[in-house]
C-alpha cells in the first residue's frame, strides 16, 4: 500500500494537538502507522527537543518543531522510509503550508543532523541524563529521590517499550474447557492475581475475532488486578467503584461477586459510560450512574468499595507517553487533593468492618502511600491491612493498592 507522507505528517500534526489527560496517541487515529509515529514522537519528545534546539539556527516557532518531531522521530527511531526522503517531504510540507523561509530553516536542521548520523557519532553524548533516558526533568528527579539511580534507568528504559496487548480469561460464567486460540501465549501467574489467567497475543492475532469468539475473554493489563483482588469481593455483598469507566475493574469485581450481590457502577464523565454499560451488560449485579466520586452517595452502606482515583498516570507511561510531558508538581498536588476528597467522602458510607481499597496507576508516593498515611490520620476508625506498589516492566503496567478496614 502506497503511503502519502504529507498526509501522515497533516494528521499526526492535528493528532499531537490532541493529545492530553484524556486522550493518548492510540485514542486519536485508527491508522496503525500514525498510532505507532504518535507514540514514538511522545516516547522521545524532549530528546528530539533537544537535538532541535542544539542544532538548530535560530529560535524554533512551535509549528516548525512540530515538523521537525516528525521527521527525526522517522529518521532516528524508525526505519522504514530513508532520511533524505524525509527531508525532502518536511521541507515541502513546510514550504506548501507555511513558507520558504521555515522550509529553509527545516531543511537545513534535519540536513545538519543526518550529517552527524552519517559520520556515526553519537546524537545524545553531551545530552544530560534524563534527556537520555527520555524523561522530564522534574520526574527524572522524583524517582531518584523514591527508587534511586540504577532502579530509575530500569523504569525509564522499560517504558520507552511498546506495551502488549493482554486478554484475561474471565472466570465467571464458568467456563468448562475452554479453547485457548493458538496466537494467544499464556503468561506466567502474577502474585497479586495468581488465580486469574492472562495471556498476550502474537503479530498474527485477529484480536476483534478472538474477543467474539466462544471462549471469552477481556482485554485487561495484569496490573489492574491487583485492587480487585485486594478487596475480595464476595457473592452478595454491597460493592461500589464510584471511578468506574471504563470498567475493567468493576468486571473483575462482578465476576469474583459471582454476579450475586450488588454492584454500584459510578463515574463522573458521561461520555464514558456507554463502555461502562457495555462492560457490565453480562452482570445483573450492576448498577450503573453518573456521579461525582467527590459527592458519591449510595443507597446504602457499602461492605466495601474501589477507590481508582484520578492519577498522574506514571505507571501506564507505556500506554500513555504523552503524560509525562504534562506532569508538574502543581497538577500532582490538585490531583492529591481531589484524591483526598474522594477517600474522605467514601469513607463515610462504610459500614463497620468494612474496607476500602484505594488504587491509581500511578507511582508517585505523594499519590500513594502518603496519601493514605494523611487519611488515617484524618479518620482514626480505619486500619491499614495491606498496600503494594507495583513498578512497571515490558510485562505489565505499574499500580498502586491500600486496604483499609474500618474497625
Amino acid at each position: 500500500m502506497k503511503i502519502n507522507l504529507q498526509d501522515t505528517i497533516a494528521n499526526v500534526l492535528v493528532c499531537q494537538d490532541k493529545l492530553g489527560a484524556q486522550a493518548g496517541p492510540a485514542d486519536l487515529t485508527e491508522s496503525k502507522l500514525e498510532q505507532n509515529l504518535l507514540f514514538t514522537i511522545a516516547r522521545h519528545q524532549n530528546a528530539l527537543d533537544w537535538l532541535i534546539d542544539k542544532h538548530a539556527s535560530g529560535k524554533v516557532k512551535l509549528r516548525t518543531r512540530k515538523v521537525l518531531r516528525w521527521a527525526l522521530a522517522e529518521i532516528i527511531c524508525m526505519d522504514g522510509v530513508p532520511a533524505p526522503h524525509v527531508v525532502d517531504v518536511a521541507t515541502a510540507f513546510v514550504k506548501r503550508r507555511y513558507s520558504p523561509h521555515e522550509a529553509g530553516f527545516v531543511n537545513a536542521t534535519l540536513r545538519t543532523i543526518c550529517s552527524i548520523i552519517q559520520q556515526g557519532a553519537d546524537l545524545f553524548q553531551d545530552a544530560p541524563v534524563h534527556v537520555k533516558l527520555r524523561l522530564p526533568e522534574i520526574l527524572w528527579l522524583k524517582w531518584i529521590r523514591q527508587f534511586g539511580e540504577e532502579q530509575t534507568t530500569i523504569l525509564a528504559n522499560d517504558i520507552l517499550q511498546q506495551a502488549s496487548t493482554c486478554l484475561r480469561l474471565r472466570t465467571f460464567p464458568p467456563q468448562k474447557d475452554p479453547t485457548i486460540p493458538k496466537e494467544l501465549q499464556k503468561l506466567q501467574p502474577f502474585p497479586w492475581a495468581p488465580d486469574q489467567a492472562f495471556f498476550t497475543t502474537t503479530k498474527r492475532a485477529k484480536l476483534k475475532e478472538i474477543l467474539k469468539g466462544k471462549t471469552k475473554f477481556y482485554v485487561q493489563d495484569p496490573a489492574t488486578l491487583l485492587a480487585p483482588t485486594m478487596l475480595q469481593p464476595k457473592p452478595g455483598e454491597v460493592i461500589a467503584d464510584p471511578c468506574a469507566a471504563p470498567g475493567g475493574k468493576s468486571v473483575a469485581i462482578a465476576e469474583m461477586m459471582k454476579d450475586c450481590g450488588i454492584l454500584l457502577a459510578s463515574d463522573v464523565n458521561p461520555n464514558k459510560l456507554d463502555t461502562l454499560r457495555e462492560n457490565l451488560k453480562p452482570f445483573t449485579c450492576a448498577s450503573i450512574s453518573q456521579q461525582d466520586a467527590t459527592e458519591f452517595k449510595p443507597p446504602s452502606l457499602l461492605d466495601g468499595t474501589i477507590l481508582d482515583v484520578p492519577c498522574s498516570n506514571t505507571g501506564v507511561l507505556r500506554r500513555r507517553p504523552d503524560a509525562k510531558w504534562t506532569f508538574s508538581n502543581k497538577k500532582l498536588d490538585e490531583l492529591v487533593e481531589i484524591q483526598a476528597k474522594i477517600l474522605d467522602n467514601t469513607a463515610k458510607y462504610i459500614k463497620k468492618n468494612g474496607r476500602i481499597v484505594y488504587s491509581t496507576c500511578s507511582i508517585e508516593h505523594d499519590e500513594n502511600l502518603a496519601q493514605i498515611q494523611k487519611f488515617l490520620e484524618r479518620n482514626q476508625d480505619f486500619i491499614l491491612e495491606e498496600h503494594q506498589l507495583i513498578l512497571p516492566t515490558t510485562d505489565h503496567d505499574g499500580a498502586f493498592a491500600a486496604r483499609l478496614r474500618r474497625r
